[in-house]
């Protein structure tokens, strides 16, 4: 099985691991695993509810040790879940590609000329790439590959339009910026994924949503989305009531 996206109301690591629970991925693998890879970073709890129109939703309240993680620690803590978990190859791949997407979109954001008025101030001493505001990656990549993994489905997929942005602003560690964030515009621009920023005041995809798409995409012929072809479909939504389409994940036969 291979999944075709609809991302009309946008795009995160926490509502792909809920939609893919919601197409029957095991709840108690999938939250074990993320709680075990959360543990690294901090305390974790994870609670799975449903929104007013069913659409699975993950209440993820993860509390920090440390504020500031540098690319090559979270690289350390992802293979170490891997390890620990089991994770077969495929999804070691696709896991490690999402994350150097990140680490690669967010370096090229800080080198940005108005992410470095921002952050001028901000120094901290640390080796490569900081991922203040990503660094629930770790959790949502553990939860997509275990989820996929669980289902037997290939990180592959294809999007039937655009990804909803939202617009407005939103405030980071340095500061305050436009949506999308500069590194979720860098991803979706980079690997042709097309966007618009719709009628709602809020990121609708985040940075780390952005890096998970970009690595999950087939370039490929796209793949159609038909009654007769659907194997599994799932709904989800973010933590925040917002009046948008929930994201729909349907696994489909291979082509």
């Amino acid at each position: 099985m291979k999944l075709i996206l609809d991302c009309t109301g946008g795009f995160a690591g926490d509502m792909f691991t809920a939609a893919l629970i919601d197409a029957g991925a095991d709840f108690n693998i999938v939250h074990n695993a993320m709680i075990k890879s959360g543990e690294k970073l901090g305390d974790i709890t994870i609670k799975l509810t449903k929104s007013s129109d069913h659409a699975a939703r993950l209440n993820i309240s993860l509390n920090l040790k440390n504020d500031h993680i540098g690319e090559n620690k979270i690289r350390e803590f992802l293979n170490q879940s891997f390890d620990e978990l089991g994770i077969s190859e495929q999804y070691r791949l696709f896991g490690n590609k999402v994350l150097e997407n990140l680490i690669d979109a967010e370096s090229e954001a800080h080198k940005s000329q108005i992410f470095e008025a921002l952050v001028h101030h901000h120094s901290h001493n640390h080796t490569g790439t900081v991922l203040h505001e990503a660094q629930d990656i770790l959790i949502d990549i553990v939860g997509a590959a275990v989820g996929m993994e669980s289902l037997k489905i290939i990180p592959s997929a294809s999007l039937t339009g655009q990804v909803a942005t939202g617009k407005g602003k939103v405030k980071f560690s340095h500061g305050i910026l436009d949506i999308p964030a500069p590194a979720t515009k860098i991803l979706l621009n980079k690997y042709n994924i097309q966007w618009e920023n719709g009628e709602v005041n809020s990121e609708l995809c985040t940075p780390t949503g952005a890096a998970i798409l970009a690595t999950l995409t087939d370039k490929s012929e796209k793949t159609r989305l038909t009654t007769s072809n659907i194997i599994l479909k799932g709904y989800s939504r973010g933590t925040k009531s917002l009046p948008i389409p929930p994201l729909k994940l349907y696994a489909v036969e291979n082509s």
